[in-house]
């Protein structure tokens, strides 16, 4: 086990511990309902005449009768002693949830006291507006404040610059090289050896460096010698996640965090029965939240963060492509994978994300997915009419492709799935085609890919998912998948999956096009409709993404 501590019980009665819990969740409700105020008045100009009476007023506080109302007055000075108080502890509860913090809260969040408390109330009040500067630092600048709160002895301030270092160290978890995920690990790793059990803004930083530290020792785990203490690690990382939501009723993050202990110790076991068990678990509790929360009035404060959700949806379909012949398969989903999958896109309203992107990548994923099923289907394949009818039918395909450009080794080879029924359908066309040559008709004009430059783009997203996908668990298979694909596809076009020569040339004919099509859309005698302008940023969108995400 490892030596961080995982929060138990606290001591106490059952009775004492109830109603400290009951007071911390009282508190996190008028914090929650003060910065609604807050943040309001800030972006309004006019948080510098605020009172607490007026928080109190205006907040949108949940009663126990389930109705919403003003905060009691009584209640508010149980637990704050002024407004600076109630303004740090709201300053905290944004930046805890990475959310923005306006200037005028800020300068509200300093105690208030006797004139012979000044000095240390201007001493905490500078710490607080260093610490929201913070995106403004570089590494080594963070790591001074880190070693000004060592000095200090400060173990709070050190848990904030340990928790900052460990996400910048991170950076883009997808493309980190393998040094700044080491140094994102170890200082998530001495983070969460700072956590206090029983604060529940440290507990909330010590799931969030949970989660940093899954991401860098998943970018480590690349390296097959490592996998296994990898996933020890993270197994180990993740139950102690689980513990801090446990102890402050975090039930959706304890479960996502459960999730992804329960995924390490199947790898590490190599047991596909537990791996499936532990993907619909969380997939199943999501969905249920999920429906539970559409019937709430009161919005919860339990949020998970989008790639969370987007990891669950990209394993449930690793693991039908990869188990669904598997015999316990059946016996863990029965009839509900389809279910599942359908619902994952309306979890996100279960996340903190406030943009489409993960949702719009995902609703790719599974229509990627989708299209798999349907032509591995008895007779679709094999048959060139239902084959091209499919291939017509999928219409958004091309920009699916660039959209799901972040996810896994599953969406590489569903991706060369489609690429190769492309491909045999404009070779069926160009054959139809030649034949209607001779009748007047003529070879279609326009854009069109070849079916050699489609086929060879297959071979090499297969390859590229047997080269990433992990050697256990459902990618284990999918790697399997790749490399028979890659096979079949090399063995009936040889030569289709070599490094295609002239790429500047390519390139040049393509920044052509394009450069054509904008002449001609700009000449258009109209202004684009609404509809057109809709249309225009769906293609411009995706692709400006994957562009920028460096896995094109």
């Amino acid at each position: 086990m490892s030596s961080i501590s995982v929060p138990g019980e606290q001591p106490g009665s059952y009775q004492q511990r109830s109603g400290r819990i009951r007071e911390e969740r009282t508190r996190a409700m008028i914090v929650a309902a003060a910065a609604a105020v807050m943040t309001a008045r800030a972006d309004a100009g006019s948080i510098g005449e605020l009172t607490m009476s007026e928080v109190c007023a205006e907040a949108d506080y949940p009663r126990r009768d389930g109705t919403v109302g003003p905060i009691p007055k009584a209640t508010v000075w149980k637990h704050f002693r002024n407004l600076g108080d109630l303004a740090a502890a709201v300053a905290e509860h944004l930046d805890a949830q990475r959310l923005r913090v306006p200037e005028g809260i800020i300068g509200l969040a300093h105690p208030g006291g006797t004139e012979s408390d000044r000095g240390a109330h201007a001493e905490s009040s500078r710490r607080l507006e260093v610490r929201f500067a913070a995106d403004n630092f570089g590494i080594d600048e963070l790591v001074d404040q880190y070693d000004d709160a060592t000095r200090r002895d400060d173990r709070a301030d050190r848990l904030y610059w340990a928790a900052e270092l460990s996400r910048r160290c991170l950076g883009d978890a997808r493309s980190s090289g393998r040094r700044r995920a080491e140094r994102a690990r170890d200082w998530a790793k001495t983070a969460l050896g700072l956590v206090d059990a029983s604060s529940k803004i440290e507990c909330m930083i010590g799931m969030r460096c949970a989660r940093t530290a899954t991401a860098a020792e998943t970018i480590l785990a690349r390296n097959p010698g490592y996998e296994p203490t990898a996933l020890s690690r993270i197994r180990t990382i993740n139950e102690t996640a689980a513990g801090f939501a446990r102890a402050w009723g975090f039930a959706l993050q304890e479960a996502m965090a459960a999730y992804r202990a329960d995924t390490a110790r199947a790898l590490c076991e190599e047991d596909p029965v537990r791996e499936m068990r532990a993907v619909h678990t969380i997939a199943a509790t999501l969905t249920d939240e999920m429906r539970s929360e559409a019937d709430d009035a009161q919005p919860s404060h339990d949020l998970l963060d989008g790639d969370d959700v987007a990891v669950v949806a990209e394993h449930l379909c690793e693991v039908e492509v990869a188990y669904a012949s598997h015999p316990g398969y059946r016996e863990v989903f029965g009839t509900s994978m389809s279910q599942l999958k359908r619902s994952m896109p309306e979890c996100f309203r279960l996340t903190a994300v406030t943009t489409n992107r993960h949702r719009d990548s995902v609703e790719a994923l599974l229509r990627l997915d989708a299209f798999a099923q349907l032509i591995s289907e008895d007779g679709v394949r094999s048959n060139p009419a239902a084959l091209e009818y499919a291939v017509d039918d999928y219409e958004r395909a091309s920009l699916d492709i660039l959209r799901t450009a972040r996810c896994g080794p599953i969406r590489d080879v569903l991706v060369a799935s489609y690429l190769s029924s492309k491909a045999t359908v404009q070779e069926h066309r160009a054959g139809d085609a030649v034949g209607e040559v001779g009748r007047g008709v003529g070879l279609p004009t326009g854009l069109s890919p070849s079916p050699i430059a489609l086929r060879g783009s297959a071979i090499r997203f297969n390859r590229r998912a047997a080269r990433v996908a992990s050697g256990r668990g459902a990618q284990s298979a999918l790697r399997g998948i790749a490399d028979e694909a890659c096979a079949e596809l090399t063995r009936l076009a040889p030569d289709d999956g070599d490094e295609p020569s002239g790429v500047d040339a390519d390139l040049g004919d393509l920044a052509k096009s394009i450069d054509d099509l904008i002449l001609i859309a700009i000449s258009r005698p109209n202004r684009f409709s609404g509809k057109e302008i809709k249309r225009l940023l769906e293609i411009a969108d995706p692709l400006y993404y994957y562009v920028t995400t460096g896995r094109n």
